[in-house]
This record gives C-alpha cells, sequence and structure tokens, in this order.
C-alpha cells in the first residue's frame, strides 16, 4: 500500500528537529535595562519565567506531508524563524503573549500576520515585522499550508488559545471557505472547479507519483495524470474508468484507502460534472478509513460540495414552485438562471424540459410530437450530466423501460433508503450497473470486498433485494471491467468467470428488453 511519511510521525519528527535547533537559553526579561544600570552584576541573572514559543501545525498532517516531504525542509526554515522571534520579544520590557500565523504558498512570499494577548505594542509589531522580512523565501510546492508560532497559554488545545490574541486571526482555509459558503452559485461552481483541479488534485498526483515502484499502477496514473495540461479538458472515461493503471491501483490500495478509487470524485469536479462527482461521493464514503490523504481530502471536498448543493437545491425548488402554482413561464425562466450558473445540473435541465412540456401542452397529436422530439433530445444530455439521474419523462419498449424501472429504484433508494446499508449499495451498484454507468458500479462492488459488510443486489426478477456472495460481487466487478475494455484484470483472480459472465449477459438483456 503506497504511503508517504505516517502523519503523526511527520509532525512528531519535524517539531523536535525545529525545538532541537531552535531552543532558547535562560534569559533575563529586563536584560537589556540591567545592562545599563549595572554592567557588573554581582547576582546570578533569573532566567526568563516565559515559556518558549510552540509551534502549531494548522494544516492536517497528511498535507503537511505531501508538500514538505523532507521535514529538515521545513524545520530549517522555521528554526531562525522562532529565534528571531525570542529575541523580539525578549527585547520588550514587558513582553506580551505572541502569535505569529504564517502562510506557505505556491506562488507568493510567506505572509506574516501578528497578534497578541493583549494587543502588541505598535514598536513591537514593527520590529518583528522587520525581522520576519529578513527570512528567506520559503514556499510550499503544492497547496497553501498554515503554522503558527505561539505563546502556549496551558491547555491541551493550542488552537482554541489562538481565539484569545489580538486581533483574531483566523486560518486561511476557514477564511476561504467562509468566502465560498457566502458567494453564489455560479461563483461556487467556478471555485470548486477550481479547488478540485489546483488544490485537490496536484496534491494527490504528487502522492500517486512518490509512491514505492512496487505499486506500478498507482505510479504510472500518477504520471499520466501529471502530464495533463493545466488547460486542458478533462476526458474522466478515458483517464480513469477505461485505463488498466487505474484499476490495477484500486485493487493496489489497501481496504478503506480510497486515494484511487476517489480520484474521479475529483477528475468528474474539475471537468464541471458536480452531479457525478457527488454520486461518487456518497456511494465511497462509507468505505473510507480515517488517517488517510484520501479521507481528508474528501472530507474538504464535502465541505465544499454541501453549501453547493443546498444552494442548488434551493434554486432548483424556486422553479418547481412557481411551476406547481401554474406559472410555467416563470420556471422556465429560474431553471434557465440555473442553468447559466451550473450547465450540468441534470435536475434543473430535466424541470427546464418539464416546465416546457406543461408551458406548451400536449393536448394534440401535434405537440405530443413536438413533446416526444424534444424529450429525446433532452434526455441524453440529462443523463450524460447524472447517469443515475432518479427521473425520466417518457419510454418505449425496450431499453428505456428497463431504464425507466431502474431509475425508480435509484429514487426509492434515495428517498427512503433501507435500514440495511448492504441493501442501499448493493442495489445502487447494481442499479447502476444496468444502467451502463459500469466505473460506478464497479468501485463500489470493488470497496465492498475488503469489508464485512454484505451487499444485497436487485433480483432481475422482481427488483427485491438478493444476497450477494462475494464471488457474485467479484464477478460483478470484473464483469464491469469487461465492458468498459479492461478485460486483463480478470486473469488476476481464481476461477473461471465465464459462466457468470455469460448469466449477467442474459439477465441484462432479458431486463433491457421489456
Amino acid at each position: 500500500m503506497p504511503f508517504g511519511l505516517p502523519p503523526p510521525r511527520f509532525q512528531l519528527l519535524l517539531a523536535l528537529t525545529v525545538f532541537l535547533a531552535a531552543g532558547r537559553l535562560p534569559l533575563r526579561a529586563d536584560a537589556s535595562a540591567t545592562a545599563a544600570s549595572d554592567p557588573a552584576p554581582t547576582t546570578p541573572a533569573e532566567p526568563d519565567s516565559r515559556p518558549p514559543l510552540a509551534l502549531v501545525f494548522v494544516t492536517p498532517n497528511t498535507i503537511l506531508a505531501e508538500n514538505f516531504p523532507q521535514p529538515a525542509t521545513l524545520s530549517d526554515w522555521l528554526s531562525p524563524l522562532l529565534a528571531l522571534a525570542e529575541a523580539a520579544l525578549t527585547a520588550n520590557p514587558n513582553p506580551p503573549g505572541l502569535l505569529i500565523q504564517i502562510t506557505l504558498r505556491p506562488d507568493l512570499p510567506p505572509r506574516f500576520e501578528l497578534a497578541g494577548r493583549p494587543l502588541l505594542p505598535a514598536a513591537l509589531a514593527a520590529d518583528l515585522q522587520s525581522r520576519l522580512a529578513s527570512l528567506p523565501d520559503l514556499r510550499a510546492p503544492l497547496c497553501p499550508v498554515c503554522v503558527r508560532v505561539q505563546t502556549p497559554g496551558g491547555t491541551a488545545s493550542p488552537l482554541t488559545e489562538a481565539a484569545t490574541f489580538i486581533p483574531r486571526l483566523f486560518p486561511p482555509e476557514e477564511v476561504a471557505l467562509n468566502r465560498y459558503i457566502n458567494a453564489d452559485l455560479a461563483t461556487q461552481y467556478q471555485q470548486l472547479r477550481a479547488w478540485s483541479r489546483t488544490h485537490a488534485l496536484p496534491v494527490l498526483i504528487h502522492h500517486l507519483r512518490r509512491s514505492d515502484s512496487q505499486y506500478a499502477g498507482v505510479v504510472a496514473l500518477g504520471r499520466t495524470l501529471a502530464a495533463l495540461p493545466p488547460d486542458a479538458a478533462i476526458d474522466v472515461d478515458r483517464l480513469v474508468y477505461r485505463n488498466p493503471d487505474y484499476w490495477r491501483g484500486v485493487m493496489e490500495m489497501a481496504p478503506g484507502d480510497l486515494l484511487i478509487a476517489a480520484l474521479p470524485i475529483y477528475l468528474h469536479a474539475a471537468a464541471g460534472d458536480i452531479d457525478r462527482a457527488s454520486t461518487l461521493l456518497g456511494l465511497l464514503h462509507a468505505f473510507g478509513r480515517d488517517g488517510t490523504l484520501s479521507h481528508q481530502m474528501l472530507g474538504e471536498f464535502a465541505a465544499r460540495l454541501g453549501p453547493f448543493r443546498r444552494q442548488l437545491t434551493n434554486a432548483v425548488q424556486e422553479g418547481v414552485a412557481a411551476q406547481d402554482a401554474g406559472r410555467p413561464a416563470e420556471a422556465i425562466a429560474q431553471h434557465e438562471r440555473v442553468l447559466a450558473a451550473y450547465p450540468n445540473s441534470a435536475w434543473a435541465r430535466y424541470e427546464l424540459f418539464y416546465s416546457t412540456a406543461a408551458r406548451d401542452g400536449i393536448d394534440t397529436k401535434k405537440k405530443r410530437k413536438r413533446i416526444n422530439k424534444l424529450w429525446e433530445e433532452t434526455a441524453p444530455v440529462i443523463y450524460r450530466c447524472n447517469p443515475l439521474f432518479t427521473s425520466q419523462y417518457a419510454a418505449t419498449r425496450g431499453k428505456t423501460v428497463s431504464a425507466l424501472l431502474d431509475r425508480l429504484v435509484l429514487h426509492r433508494l434515495t428517498n427512503k433508503p433501507p435500514e440495511d446499508p448492504g441493501e442501499r449499495l448493493g442495489s445502487f451498484a447494481d442499479a447502476a450497473l444496468r444502467l451502463e454507468d459500469y466505473g460506478t458500479a464497479a468501485l463500489v462492488y470493488w470497496a465492498s470486498l475488503g469489508t464485512d459488510q454484505t451487499l444485497k443486489g436487485l433480483s432481475f426478477g422482481n427488483d427485491e433485494p438478493v444476497a450477494l456472495s462475494k464471488e457474485d460481487v467479484l464477478a460483478r466487478y470484473l464483469y464491469c471491467l469487461e465492458r468498459l475494455g479492461v478485460p486483463e484484470w480478470k486473469g488476476e483472480f481464481e476461477g473461471d468467470f465465464t459462466a457468470a459472465f455469460r448469466q449477467l449477459d442474459a439477465s441484462l438483456a432479458a431486463h433491457r428488453g421489456q
């Protein structure tokens, strides 16, 4: 399993290195005044009673380790910073508590923000800023990193203690997230795409590329993604789902580490397909393990996805309310505004179609023909935005009838999820399989194989839940890979899957022929 430095070890090594390099000697708090009035003291100097300044790592350990894989890089830079901060405080007759918030960024010099307990005297603040300006220009290569140097308050929560300093300094990540939460839908959409492409993916790709060479799929995938030009279009199907290296990487990871499995979430988001990213997050997050880089990134993505989805829901429901009140023209205008802000909303596109049908009517054969033609044009766009969207306007004999039934299953699973998570996940994966969303289905099947979770799929006879053995789940997983054009990995598993594949072919053909 590819891992960088274990996060706790990174922080411990870094802190020890800094303190060993920058531990201060006992100094008198009033050393300068004594030197002027009594150049030859007859009594020993009293030690400074101030506690040494402490390092507080605001950025999570997993992100720190990616930006600074060699802890000495950061510790060598922090050591003189601690020393000059101590010197500035020692030169002050009545030194206050001190907080220095340091933000290291890829594209700008370090940023230093100062606070005190009580407020720092202006002269001390100016002295500190002058000393800090002399430090070398250190940059975090992948994403912003925040470290604090502060006077300890004697509690176990230095992050909470920081609120007692004046002025209140908020971590840059918190500031950015609050600004994002208060933005309009269009801005959130663009920022969510940008965060995925310029923050999440660089960190994750860096981790892939420095993994042990024995994890050939992980390393190869990292090289492929790193070669993607910054402004290039993102073809998720080609980059991951139809890429043998991706599935090798998925299988190389230990159960619970979603480093590779979750990559399509960020790729979909960077490409603007937030619906698809949201669906995958909802299905995979339950399989994740705390303490991994992937778990950290999924949490950060979820923190941004939640406000976006709430604002999107409110905006679409405003149009639905207008439609329900008999004002289709108003509803159409609202859905068009939503799509101008977020073009890939399957829900807004469906509601736009529905309100258009309501406005134009279906009371004559000519009108029905026109609406059916509009649906045939609109449906592929809706299901490209979200292959597992839960609504469907019309169906004809054959494949679209089965799709309508599958979307009814998805609607039930979404709005009245069963208490058994194995039933929800298994039924969702089977519905994705039936709707030919093979990548999503395969990821759920594989993730479940590394757990004690028993999946319950959908009976092809009546859609009732049916228990799936591990052999059934493995066969479904490999069948999905076969359909994606990645058949080579089934040879790595014991057994002949010919009969299982033939049975799935027959069951799916019968289901899609209704």
